[in-house]
């Protein structure tokens, strides 16, 4: 596979392309991930407990001894890999399809929240909108819209195709951050249970395209290289996947190179 600055997947499921694109996180940030895996007290003795920390339990036996590895024109070796001890930081940022993994009842979620067995990069990925909720939010109820963050033509797309006349919000209950529909601000805000299913999908991809885009003159994280996005049309009608595909855009403008995986015609046309 050759990468260009914009790179697109398409086939069934089952296939492997989230595989391969884990894959690839895997080759250029093995040492941020093997820092992360042991600064949660993750430990491994054997490659294929490794392979299950990373890629998910019970795909210990992925990596089998005639598997062949070639990146950058180079054969690689999965137990090289985790000899690297250099510690770097992250070239690439993975928005996974199991992203709504990362608010459970609207509640964003550490990456101490989920099982060891769950893969790394939903692990890691929900840990990134936690900080960002805790951070950069801590003092904000309204997350979208943000005068700050996009432009006007995309935040009205994402207005009129996704979340219509309501506002995304925080609101404090039971002493928890959680997020909810608004439509003004004397009105009750639904729960995330309530929103469509295309809301709830969207709203960590929103959350990470947050993280990618800050707010103010910065145009981008600048240690971030790489941005994958799978499966970005999940939940959605097609002229809410048009706005995606703008947001894909915009991040191709900024200077990342993006992969994306999908299964949907529409991404394409």
């Amino acid at each position: 596979m050759t990468l260009g600055d914009l790179t697109v997947l398409v086939g069934p499921q089952a296939t492997g392309k989230s595989l391969l694109l884990e894959l690839f996180k895997l080759l250029i940030d093995r040492g941020a991930i093997r820092q992360t895996l042991r600064d949660y007290n993750l430990s491994w003795q054997e490659t294929t407990q490794f392979v299950e920390l990373y890629f998910g339990e019970g795909l210990g036996g992925l990596i089998q001894p005639d598997t062949k590895i070639i990146f950058n024109k180079k054969a690689v070796k999965l137990e090289h890999l985790l000899k690297y001890r250099a510690i770097q930081k992250e070239q690439v940022f993975y928005i996974p399809a199991q992203r709504v993994m990362s608010l459970r009842d609207g509640i964003t979620r550490p990456f101490t929240d989920f099982r060891p067995g769950d893969p790394f990069v939903v692990r890691q990925f929900s840990e990134t909108l936690h900080r960002l909720v805790q951070t950069e939010f801590v003092r904000q109820e309204t997350l979208f819209p943000q005068q700050q963050r996009f432009n006007k033509t995309l935040r009205d797309a994402i207005a009129a195709h996704i979340f219509g006349d309501y506002r995304l919000e925080t609101s404090i209950d039971r002493m928890q951050r959680r997020f909810v529909l608004r439509r003004s601000l004397e009105a009750e805000g639904l729960p995330f249970l309530v929103w469509s299913a295309g809301q709830r999908e969207f709203t960590p991809l929103l959350l990470g395209f947050y993280w990618l885009i800050p707010a103010g003159k910065v145009s981008r994280r600048n240690a971030l290289k790489w941005v994958i996005v799978e499966e970005p049309e999940m939940g959605l009608h097609p002229q809410a996947i048009t706005t995606v595909v703008l947001l894909l855009l915009e991040l191709l403008r900024r200077g990342y190179r993006v992969l994306v995986s999908t299964h949907a015609p529409h991404v394409l046309a």
